[in-house]
């Protein structure tokens, strides 16, 4: 489980830590990590900074890849 912490002002040290201290979430299909609380501001926002979060996209790539190699078999025969 994640979260996003929206603020008005830029996060404090304090706020920055406790939500490095929340740990990371490890996404199994994608072999990656994420912070699980991210802090953006409205300032960040606009800006245009982008969120670390698994994209439905990439987690849909990387388990059609999976399956697709889960499925392919060489069969052979000498008949």
């Amino acid at each position: 489980v994640m979260g996003i912490l929206i603020t008005l002002e830029p996060p404090g040290k304090v706020m920055i830590q406790e939500a490095k201290e929340m740990g990371m979430y490890h996404h199994p299909l994608i072999s990656q990590a994420f912070q699980k609380l991210q802090i953006v501001s409205i300032e960040e926002i606009l800006h245009g900074k982008r969120l670390a979060v698994p994209l439905v996209i990439e987690v849909l790539k990387r388990s059609k890849a999976r399956n697709i190699d889960k499925n392919l078999s060489f069969e052979w025969s000498a008949a």
